[in-house]
């Protein structure tokens, strides 16, 4: 997310002028990148974003311009196996650099005038700034006479929750292609985070490739505490470009915590129960409590236990919590299973955390895992290193 307000933000900041957008459209094998990543230029700069590691930006930024000055998109394959001259590429549009990456990408480029009708960046802004999920409904493949039904690359439907689709698709296509674009934005109360998925669509002798790309609004992370590790925790959310709230109990704040409201993230000043209506909380939200004091703690669990957030944590020894959660049940606040299921206590991945920025990282690393619905497992654990025998070695380099 950080990466799409760096995009935005760049975009913004270069209004008036023709930019070139670049994203992943689609993904084969293993590859750095997925489907979603952008990188926005200028005639002549790396604006925003990126495509890869860092391995491809060069090449995408040498040719962009001229690969889209006769047409407003065009589709290209960087292929991470094979290492094929670019320099020709005005007839394949492929790309190889022998990274062995084992995968390839396949990149849509576009040409973005500032009065261009159907603005994908203008959309992500809007999306970005009021918090809603969007839909990019891209079409990237056109066979057959698409020229005869005036489609072309790059064409699309844009939805966004709560507003009416754009569209420069013919009228032809236009309904089916809307239509399948709605039915993917309806899936985002469902969506951990965003996903492309493809449709297939048929005209006469035309046939049409659509990417769906659904865009979710950044994370909301809230929490409670104004301590010195409360700090580094909101800092580090804040740099993964989700949207920070700090709710604190009291003034004044320190020299640490105004520089803190200076970086444009949020403090919330007040009890609870009169300050939760102010929240505007979703079920995407993650809340953690770390107070460091016992009776502010249980007082806040009281109010937010059976919040429906897609994530709860309390700082401190899992005995201490227990305590809590027993003292409220005896008086009269009623635990479901549900709540039981979102409460992490002690709150965090077992990092060997000791330093207040440790603590930060594990907790950040164990909700980025839980919100999206990944295992937390180390990489290593998925799957065994298979190293080849001396023989098959040695023809590889052969080959090579």
């Amino acid at each position: 997310m950080k990466e799409l307000r760096d995009i935005i933000q760049a975009y913004q900041a270069h209004r008036g002028q023709t930019l070139v957008l670049a994203t992943v459209v689609a993904a084969r094998g293993s590859t750095y990148r997925k489907p979603g990543a952008r990188m926005l230029m200028s005639e002549d700069a790396w604006l925003a974003g990126g495509i890869s590691g860092g391995c491809l930006e060069a090449d995408l930024l040498r040719k962009a311009s001229w690969r889209t000055s006769r047409t407003h998109a065009v589709l290209v394959t960087y292929d991470g196996v094979s290492a094929l001259d670019d320099d020709d590429a005005s007839e394949s549009w492929r790309g190889g650099f022998g990274l062995g990456c084992d995968g390839s990408i396949d990149v849509l480029i576009e040409r973005l005038a500032p009065e261009f009708p159907v603005h994908p960046l203008s959309l992500l802004s809007k999306a970005l700034h009021t918090g809603r999920a969007a839909v990019l409904s891209t079409v990237i493949g056109v066979s057959g006479k698409g020229a005869r039904h005036g489609l072309c690359l790059g064409q699309r439907v844009l939805a966004l929750a709560g507003d009416e689709p754009a569209s420069d698709l013919p009228t032809a296509v236009r309904r089916d292609i809307t239509a399948q674009a709605l039915s993917v934005l309806a899936t985002a109360g469902a969506c951990a985070r965003g996903v492309t998925s493809y449709s297939r669509h048929v005209l006469d002798d035309t046939q049409i490739e659509v990417a769906h790309e659904l865009v979710m609004p950044p994370r909301a992370l809230f929490v409670f505490g104004q301590n010195h590790d409360a700090l580094p925790l909101a800092r580090l959310a804040h740099s993964l470009g989700w949207d920070v709230t700090l709710v604190a109990h009291k003034t004044p704040f320190s020299a640490e915590q105004v520089d803190f409201t200076q970086t444009g993230l949020r403090i919330l000043l007040g009890r609870v129960p009169e300050i939760l209506p102010a929240l505007r909380f979703t079920p995407r939200s993650s809340f953690v409590v770390m107070t460091h004091n016992y009776e502010r703690d249980k007082n806040i669990l009281r109010h937010v236990l059976g919040l429906p957030v897609a994530y709860l944590g309390v700082l401190g020894p899992r005995r201490r919590t227990e305590r809590m959660l027993s003292e409220l049940l005896r008086e009269g606040t009623p635990i479901e299973d549900a709540a039981l299921k979102r409460l992490h206590a002690p709150v965090g991945l077992d990092l060997g955390a000791v330093t207040p920025e440790d603590i930060a990282l594990s907790i950040v690393a164990e909700l980025q895992a839980r919100c999206s619905a990944s295992s937390a497992r180390s990489l290593r654990e998925t799957a065994r290193l298979q190293i080849l025998p001396a023989s098959h070695a040695a023809k590889a380099a052969g080959a090579d």
